[in-house]
């Protein structure tokens, strides 16, 4: 990729020069269960959990029939040493009843028309590249 940052199969964050990232990702999460719950997200560098990159989120009850929806957003920046690193974003749920949520669309023809969107956007952007 043009940009030196590819998608690895569905998981996994590839780099090709080494540098320093800022990685932004937005995340719907929904809950089904009749109680709060917290999800956690941190960051996966070469196969180790990053220290003091984990984020918690809490979704509320399921209420009246509608799932609990949460929309989360966190911001990192990681080092990158080489061009083999790989970098992937990481969740736990300890319930279930906790999911990453795509929010439904709207159906063709309705006021307003909504398409669907993704659970998790990430964007990554170079700040400071390795010479």
């Amino acid at each position: 990729d043009s940009t030196g940052i590819s998608l690895v199969g569905t998981s996994s964050i590839s780099f090709t020069v080494p540098g320093i990232y800022k990685l932004t990702y937005n995340i719907e999460l929904g809950n089904s269960g009749a109680s709060a719950a917290q999800s956690y997200f941190w960051l996966r560098y070469n196969g180790t959990d990053v220290s003091n990159t984990a984020t918690t989120y809490q979704t509320q009850a399921k209420n009246a029939g509608a799932n609990g929806v949460m929309s989360g957003h966190a911001t990192q920046n990681i080092q990158i040493n080489s061009s083999s690193d790989t970098l992937q974003v990481m969740w736990f749920a300890p319930s279930s009843n906790y999911l990453l949520s795509q929010p439904s669309q709207a159906a063709t023809g309705s006021t307003p028309f909504i398409p669907s969107q993704a659970s998790i956007i990430l964007n990554i952007h170079s700040i400071k590249v390795q010479s």
